[in-house]
C-alpha cells in the first residue's frame, strides 16, 4: 500500500488540488447567489457537474498515461486504480465524516460534551472541504442524516474517478461517437 501511495503521490495530489479548487469555486458561487434560492440551486448543480468533469478529465489522463505503460509491458493492469486514487485523495473527507458520525452518536447516546464539540468541528471542516456541494445540500436539512451525507458526498468522486480511469486506460472516449477525439497527433 505504501508503494502505491509513493508511486502515485502526484496523481493523488492532483485530485486533491482539484477538490480544493472546486471547493473555493463552489463557496464563491454560493456566497454570490445566496439571496436567490433558484440561482443558488442552479449554480450549486453546475458546480457539482464541473467538479465531476474535472475529476473525469484528470482520471482519464492518468488512465491514458498508464495505458501506454501497460501496453509496453512496464506496468501491470490495475482495474481499481482509479478507486484507490480517489480513496487516497478523499481520505481526509472520509475520516472527518466517520469521526463526526461516531461523535454524534456518542454525544446523543452517552451525553459526552466533548463528542458534540468534536462532531461540530469535523462537520464544519468537512463542508468547508466540500464547498461544491454546499449550495445543493443547503436545501436538505434532515437532522442526523446530514452526517451521513458527509460520507455520501465522497461517493460521486469515487465513482467518477474509477470510471474515468477505466475509460482512459482502455482508450475509450466518452464523446468518441461524435468524432470528438481530441487533438490529432502526428
Amino acid at each position: 500500500m505504501l508503494t502505491f501511495l509513493k508511486e502515485n503521490a502526484d496523481n493523488i495530489v492532483k485530485l486533491a488540488v482539484n477538490q480544493i479548487a472546486m471547493t473555493i469555486f463552489g463557496l464563491l458561487l454560493s456566497a454570490a447567489t445566496v439571496t436567490n434560492k433558484t440561482l443558488l440551486l442552479v449554480t450549486g448543480i453546475l458546480s457539482i457537474l464541473f467538479y465531476m468533469y474535472l475529476l473525469y478529465t484528470s482520471a482519464w489522463d492518468i488512465g491514458a498515461h498508464d495505458k501506454i505503460r501497460i501496453d509496453g509491458g512496464r506496468l501491470k493492469r490495475m482495474p481499481l486504480k482509479g478507486l484507490y486514487l480517489s480513496l487516497a485523495a478523499n481520505s481526509v473527507n472520509i475520516l472527518l465524516a466517520l469521526i463526526a458520525i461516531i461523535c454524534y452518536y456518542l454525544g446523543v447516546q452517552f451525553g459526552f460534551e466533548w463528542a458534540a464539540g468534536t462532531m461540530a468541528v469535523c462537520y464544519n471542516i468537512s463542508w468547508l472541504l466540500n464547498g461544491m456541494y454546499n449550495a445543493v445540500l443547503s436545501f436538505i436539512s434532515v437532522g442526523q442524516l446530514k452526517f451521513w451525507l458527509m460520507l455520501a458526498a465522497v461517493i460521486p468522486a469515487l465513482v467518477f474517478t474509477e470510471l474515468a480511469y477505466l475509460a482512459g486506460s482502455n482508450n475509450y472516449r466518452i464523446f468518441g461517437f461524435l468524432g470528438l477525439n481530441g487533438k490529432q497527433r502526428r
